[in-house]
């Protein structure tokens, strides 16, 4: 509130002039200067808030919507362009929305810059657009293959210049790039690796890796991702199911933070997107566990195996879970079905050598110590 001090009063009634009017005129030239400031100042500081707000969206907009009208005019089978736009401001509490969209723009405009579009492509013309758009990313883009959940991280540039992006956000800037030059290419999903499948002109297809800018079959992704022979792999994702793996990887952001009740929000984003995604069915169970929440965390990695039955990780887990719950002989049986999935899961073994000391089963738990010693890592990056 507003006070007035003595002196102030004094000069105002000194200069007041004798005649009644006087201070009426003062009141009512008050009242203007304040209906001027109600009505035309603030409203216009306003007005321009609002408006340079309003500016920074349609710019992006404008941006897209250009690129939109260009797929379309290329006939692309889907248009990436959207969802990618919805999937950076999904992402906005861990970064810049804006910043991402301007920094995928020029990036996208250097590629068309180098790359023609054309209506049609053959395996070789489509192969070499694809190791031009490769090339570009790496030394113009600065673009690292390395583990990363979210893209609008992996837009940012780190204090050494380069930018570090994961397999599922390598793959969605390929998609995008290749959808401005008119190239057809899908995602592809696989054991946790998201990769591509080009179409071409008459009806055939190939697999072309991002993360080393090469063509590869499907023998080099069952060997390097260890896939059985029977298993629901490799996929290609639909609209919805490539929507879900972004989804599932802020999930999987929000998770790392330990912000277990966001993560699960968005670990049913994805389940709703893609209903048959096992690794979100795992990932929610894991959050369940996290927050003591045993019994429904098993009923995820139940269906999780169901969709799955090759599923390593989610076999652990499931041991983990009874573990905890003390249910060691349970334990133990699935720990031994994430071995046989994956011999070489020394995570699992650990638990296994913990659950016979639990037991009391000292034979049985050096036995797995050995076991570990033995085990060799498998290579995590793809191989070349």
């Amino acid at each position: 509130m507003k006070t007035f001090n003595r002196a102030t009063h004094n000069r105002r009634k000194r200069y007041s002039p004798p005649l009644i009017i006087a201070p009426i005129a003062e009141v009512v030239k008050r009242i203007i200067l304040v209906f001027l400031f109600l009505f035309l100042a603030q409203p216009a500081v306003m007005f321009g808030m609002v408006l340079y707000q309003d500016s920074e969206s349609v710019a992006v907009e404008d941006i897209f919507k250009d690129r939109r009208q260009r797929s379309v005019g290329l006939t692309l089978e889907t248009n990436y362009i959207d969802k990618v736009f919805r999937v950076l401001n999904a992402q906005k509490d861990f970064g810049n929305p804006r910043a991402a969209h301007h920094t995928l723009n020029e990036i996208l405009n250097r590629i068309e810059s180098k790359i023609n579009p054309k209506s049609k492509y053959n395996k070789k013309s489509a192969i070499k657009a694809l190791k031009k758009i490769g090339t570009l990313l790496k030394r113009e883009g600065h673009f690292v293959c390395r583990e990363n959940n979210l893209l609008i991280q992996g837009l940012e540039k780190e204090a050494a210049g380069k930018r570090y992006i994961d397999c599922d956000d390598y793959a969605s800037i390929y998609l995008l790039a290749a959808e401005s030059i008119g190239l057809s290419l899908r995602p592809v999903y696989a054991a946790g690796h998201m990769f591509l499948m080009c179409s071409l002109e008459d009806n055939t297809s190939f697999y072309w890796e991002p993360t080393v800018t090469a063509e590869k079959d499907w023998v080099y992704y069952k060997d390097w991702l260890n896939i059985a022979d029977d298993s629901i792999y490799p996929k290609v994702l639909s609209d919805k199911e490539f929507e879900a793996i972004h989804a599932c990887n802020l999930g999987v952001a929000w998770h790392e933070k330990g912000e277990y009740a966001a993560a699960i929000i968005h670990y049913q984003e994805a389940i709703r997107l893609h209903p048959e995604f096992a690794e979100a069915y795992n990932n929610l169970g894991v959050a369940y566990a996290k927050q003591g929440k045993y019994d429904k965390a098993l009923e995820c990695y139940q269906k999780a195996v169901h969709l799955n039955e090759n599923y390593g990780d989610c076999y652990l887990n499931t041991g983990i879970a009874f573990h905890k719950l003390g249910l060691f002989q349970e334990a133990i049986k699935h720990y031994e079905k994430a071995i046989v999935v994956e011999p070489q899961n020394k995570k699992a073994l650990r638990y296994e050598y913990i659950a016979w000391v639990k037991q009391k089963e000292p034979e049985r738990a050096i036995e797995f110590v050995k076991k570990i010693h033995t085990v060799k890592i498998p290579r995590q990056k793809p191989p070349r």
